[in-house]
Formats: C-alpha cells, structure tokens, sequence
C-alpha cells in the first residue's frame, strides 16, 4: 500500500508539468486505490488545469467509490470540471449496474436545482443511462 500511495504522490507532482499525460494514464492504471489520494489533491490544487485534469482522471476511473465526489463536482462553478462529473456519472450509471439507480437520483436532485442550460444537460445525461431493468437490485 505504501508503495501505491509514493507512485501517485510522484504522479501527481508530475500532472503540472511537461508529463502530465504519463502521470494521468499512470494514475489510471493505478486504479481505484488512487482515489482517495486524487480527491484530495483535487480539493488542495491551486492549478485548474490540474483540477481538471483530476476530476477526468476520477471520472474515467468509473469507480463506484467516486460517485459521491463526481455529484458534489456538479456544484463546481467551473464549466469543464462539471461537465467531466457529469460525464464520469453516466460512464458510471451506464457501467454498472448496482450504480445505476443512486446515479440517476443523484442526477435526478442536481437537476432540480441546476440552472436551465445545465437541466438540459442532465435530463440528457439520465438519457444516456439505461433504464432499470426488472431484475436489478434498487
């Protein structure tokens, strides 16, 4: 685990910087036990090139366990950063299945109170998810 948590610390250095698309597939790879050390880089960052680079890498991670932290991103005054929670929260209704009802509530209650243009955005977003089937647990 110790060595999990040195790799990202030297990727995520590296996210500012002339190597910042090596550390972002590192980081990637990594995989979901980044998370934890990627969300609170992304709250520490100062750099929005780096926040948003953060909030893709979490968003194209799909990690059930990220779900929280891409719905509170949908408050993010910033317009890429939100969209790439958005994104990553249809990447992850659509993936998986035991997901896929908290993601539509979540995207259900951000659309009550987003403005018009980002409603728009997430009625087409809960499109894009697949409708619960029968079978399924929610």
């Amino acid at each position: 685990m110790n060595d999990v948590r040195e790799a990202v610390t030297q990727y995520l250095a590296q996210l500012a910087g002339p190597s910042a698309d090596d550390a972002c597939h590192s980081l990637l790879e990594v995989g979901r036990s980044a998370l934890p050390q990627l969300v609170d880089a992304f709250w520490a960052a100062k750099s929005p090139d780096v926040k948003l680079r953060l909030a893709q890498i979490v968003a194209h991670g799909r990690a059930v366990e990220a779900e929280s932290f891409l719905v509170e991103l949908l408050e993010n005054p910033d317009a890429e950063i939100w969209k790439t929670a958005l994104d990553g929260l249809v990447m992850l209704g659509t993936d998986d299945t035991t997901a896929r009802r908290s993601v539509l509530d979540s995207l259900a209650l951000a659309s009550r109170t987003a403005d018009q243009k980002k409603r728009e955005w997430i009625i087409e977003a809960i499109e894009q998810i697949p409708p619960m089937n029968c079978r399924e647990p929610g």
